[in-house]
């Protein structure tokens, strides 16, 4: 299913105006199709991480996955930011960036603490250390 989600949703973004995604790329815009369908797809799999430890409880999950999303949209922020700077160098801009990235990883955290906390409770199966 992670699979299948990662790539459809890769699949609509090129498709629906193939012309605009590759004008974004060759004018090295912010590739805004890259973190929506990261943010999917990495909220897709730390929810079944999740799941594989035996977290079912809904809130628990759907805090794991909006944690996981806010994290890529505060990275966009960032990147969008960073290209903000480039075109007209400011030093607010440069603040604002890395207000946004350190916002990002205060999101990714409670997830990431969620997953290790239900780690005292079950030793989850070998494959999600190495994924972690």
């Amino acid at each position: 299913m992670y699979y299948f989600v990662g790539d459809a949703v890769a699949f609509l973004s090129r498709s629906a105006r193939p012309s605009a995604y590759q004008h974004l790329l060759q004018m090295g815009g912010v590739n805004f199709f890259r973190y929506l369908e990261y943010s999917v797809s990495a909220s897709v799999m730390l929810v079944l991480i999740a799941m594989q430890v035996g977290i079912w409880d809904w809130t628990a999950l759907a805090g794991v996955a909006v944690g996981v999303w806010s994290c890529m949209m505060f990275g966009m922020l960032a990147d969008v930011f960073l290209h903000m700077r480039q075109a007209a160098p400011s030093q607010p801009a440069l603040l604002y960036a890395w207000v946004a990235h350190v916002c990002g990883w205060v999101a990714l955290g409670g997830p990431f603490w969620v997953l290790w906390a239900s780690f005292v409770k079950q030793r989850p199966p070998e494959r999600i250390y190495i994924i972690l």
